[in-house]
């Protein structure tokens, strides 16, 4: 077999098992390094709209308590801190 046929093989071996194979994941895929970005004014946004939407206020409609405990959560960095120490720790 000639190189260039082995490289190609071993190449669509390994397409098959980084699709299909658990064992492949857990050691290989599952180790690579991930990368999340936190943007608290981002978050924030995403938040109100959320209560917007689920609390049927309306688009920047929200009363200022709700407004107040976003701002004061999302944006002091306590919802942040949380959110990475589960990412980092696991959510128990």
């Amino acid at each position: 077999m000639a190189a260039f046929d082995l490289v190609a093989t071993l190449d669509r071996i390994q397409e098959d098992l980084y699709k299909t194979s658990e064992d492949y994941r857990k050691h290989v895929s599952n180790k690579k390094a991930h990368f999340i970005t936190l943007n608290p004014n981002k978050i924030k946004t995403q938040v109100k709209r959320e209560m917007e939407n689920r609390g049927a206020y309306g688009f920047n409609k929200l009363p200022p308590e709700i407004n107040e405990v976003i701002n004061t959560e999302v944006v002091s960095g306590s919802f942040i801190i949380g959110l990475t120490e589960a990412t980092l720790y696991g959510f128990n």
